[in-house]
């Protein structure tokens, strides 16, 4: 018993022990880098242990694989903590001939939930010089026209299949400096998942993109959700002259749609000439003048283009203006064809549409002079019957 009770007391004085200090400064700190090994922008053509980086205290290990990501990443990535010592490697090691980039995410934090306030960056080689390159971009969602924030954007080197990565930023742009010179294909993808890899499913753009040393290139990229279907016509309404046609999917709205696309006929298969198409509800697209001449076909959105030209914000309907009047309460027949969805895809279809009824004609107005008869007043209950 007596051994028993020694041990209780060691045992609460070592839990004391370890308990913070009560009415200590509380930690908002963000944990601050000391040094790298090996330095940045270092050239280490025999490395053979972790880049690592080394902090002023402790880092908590919540998600903290997922905060580091490794340009090329030539084999699987493997990351250790012990303190504040973050000690990234390759499965294989690191290859001869690379230039190697260790980016250290602004998620990574300490143990009372202090961020660095920053990426961090590790540039170094297992062999070339290092070049003075840079790429940058921007990154729009395709369907809102707005900067898509957290996106994962990769430059694959030609022909060796490397792959540099990063995020885009709050702005939706991203860059990539120190890389090799050459020519780059663009990726840029959702992944909602966070596996760095592309699913089926993740909205995403590519482009291509020239590296020089000296030189700064920037590219745009606009990612949308991949589509196996034409868009298709669903519903047409009309008022006074406008019809607006529904479709099952966004359309690209850089396209132009001539009057050509669209054939309108009236209730006796009448053609109605039509004087304008346009991509959106009435609401949003003014009227145009009535032309018979169809417009030029609009040319294709310029890949690498700055992000403003990507600007107009995609809809689901057109807006067809006929050059008269429709008739009232009367059904029409609408075919549009040849509409193009915002990846690529080519449809159309054909509706019917009844337009509203006329609306009633407005009651004439009293002569001058006259004055108008009392409204009639309403009729009283009759009293209840007496018993």
């Amino acid at each position: 018993m007596k051994r028993l009770g020694i041990c209780a007391a060691l045992l609460a004085a070592a839990c004391a022990h370890i308990e913070a200090p009560t009415g200590g400064e509380e930690d908002r700190q963000a944990p601050r880098l000391l040094t790298t090994r090996p330095d940045t922008f270092a050239r280490a053509p025999n490395l053979r242990t972790p880049a690592v980086f080394v902090f002023d205290e402790g880092l908590s290990e919540e998600r903290l694989e997922e905060a580091i990501t490794v340009s090329p990443r030539t084999s699987a990535v493997a990351v250790d903590k012990d303190g504040g010592e973050l000690r990234v490697s390759l499965r294989r090691g690191w290859e001869p001939n690379r230039i190697y980039q260790v980016v250290v995410d602004s998620t990574v934090k300490d143990r009372f939930d202090n961020r660095i306030p920053e990426p961090i960056r590790l540039v170094f080689s297992t062999g070339p010089e290092i070049p003075e390159t840079f790429l940058s971009g921007t990154v729009l969602d395709r369907q809102t026209a707005q900067p898509a924030r957290g996106v994962r954007v990769e430059a694959i080197l030609r022909p060796d299949s490397l792959v540099y990565a990063t995020r885009t930023d709050e702005a939706g742009t991203f860059a990539f400096a120190q890389i090799p010179a050459g020519e780059y294909q663009m990726r840029a993808f959702s992944d909602p998942n966070a596996n760095r890899a592309l699913e089926p499913f993740e909205s995403r753009d590519t482009a291509v993109a020239r590296v020089l040393v000296g030189a700064q290139p920037s590219v745009a990229l606009s990612i949308v959700a991949p589509d196996t279907s034409a868009p298709r016509a669903l519903e047409a309404t009309a008022a006074d002259s406008a019809i607006t046609v529904r479709f099952d999917d966004f359309l690209d709205p850089t396209q132009r749609i001539t009057a050509t696309q669209v054939r309108l006929l009236a209730p006796d298969s009448t053609p109605v000439r039509i004087a304008s198409v346009t991509i959106g509800a009435p609401a949003e697209v003014p009227a145009a003048p009535d032309t018979a001449a169809a417009p030029a076909p609009a040319a294709p959105a310029r890949r690498g283009a700055p992000a403003a030209a990507r600007g107009p914000v995609p809809a689901r309907t057109i807006t067809v203006r006929v050059a008269g009047a429709l008739r009232p309460d009367a059904q029409y027949t609408i075919r549009v064809d040849g509409v193009r969805n915002l990846v690529g895809l080519v449809g159309g279809g054909e509706l019917r549409l009844r337009t509203p009824r006329a609306a009633p004609a407005p009651q004439p107005a009293p002569p001058a002079g006259t004055t108008p008869p009392p409204a009639a007043a309403p009729a009283r209950p009759a009293p209840p019957a007496r018993p």
